[in-house]
């Protein structure tokens, strides 16, 4: 059970704080890739799209960061959602389209803000093509029977350093990752996994490889991979 805390508190949000659990590495640089290639699977259109920091286009109304500089919630944004979805029996699934070069910080206060939906992230992964990464909201009811955690942070060059109670430990690659993920969920059941990154000014692209790795390798079963924050949210 190398990369996992038994016991921990399952996260309030799909945000995960990173000050919680230990300090982190920072994000990796990868530039983004030029758009060619759709996606094999059929994707739902993006309700809400990221532009230039602290800019996004929600239901088609073009929206500017108003809330506090160093939180994560948008209020105009969140107004959006909630027209939109006024009267709504529940909050449905929102897709959001965020480009490899957004920062992890505007990525964080988009999901943060609609975490009361299950939010879908898509983004162009290393082929070109689009990927979704499903953030689902938290339970209403906690999992019976101990649980673990992982907050995995991803730093320069690709670099991975996974986050425990007692301090932190690094990883090669996404394989060495995933595999050490799969040993851990056989003794004890994950609740979720967090991936983010050190810096908030980051670029998302690899933070998303990581995510959609994890969720798509299926090693934790059905574990949540939520959004980590980092220790440095100021822009």
């Amino acid at each position: 059970m190398l990369l996992t805390g038994c016991g921990a508190a399952a996260p309030v949000t799909p945000a995960t704080s990173a000050a919680s659990a230990t300090s982190a590495t920072s994000a990796t640089t990868s530039a983004a890739p030029t758009p060619a290639a759709s996606s094999p699977e059929a994707l739902a259109a993006p309700q809400i799209e990221l532009g230039a920091p602290e800019h996004a286009t929600a239901f088609g109304e073009a929206l500017i960061f108003d809330g506090v500089a160093e939180g994560l919630y948008w209020p105009s944004l969140a107004h959006a959602f909630a027209t939109k979805h006024q009267g709504a029996q529940g909050a449905a699934r929102v897709v959001l389209a965020a480009p490899r070069d957004a920062r992890v910080l505007d990525v964080l206060r988009a999901v943060w803000t609609l975490r009361e939906a299950d939010v879908e992230v898509q983004t162009l992964g290393p082929g070109n093509e689009v990927r979704p990464l499903v953030l689902a909201k938290r339970p209403a009811a906690r999992a019976d029977g101990p649980t673990c955690h992982a907050a995995v942070f991803v730093g320069p060059e690709s670099r991975l350093r996974v986050a425990l109670p007692g301090g932190s430990v690094a990883v090669h690659d996404a394989p060495e990752l995933v595999a050490s993920l799969a040993a851990g969920a056989r003794s004890c059941t994950i609740r979720w996994i967090g991936v983010g990154a050190e810096s908030a000014n980051d670029a998302w692209g690899g933070v998303f490889d990581i995510a959609y790795t994890v969720q798509a390798s299926q090693v934790a079963g059905k574990a949540r991979v939520v959004l980590a924050e980092p220790a440095a949210k100021k822009p």
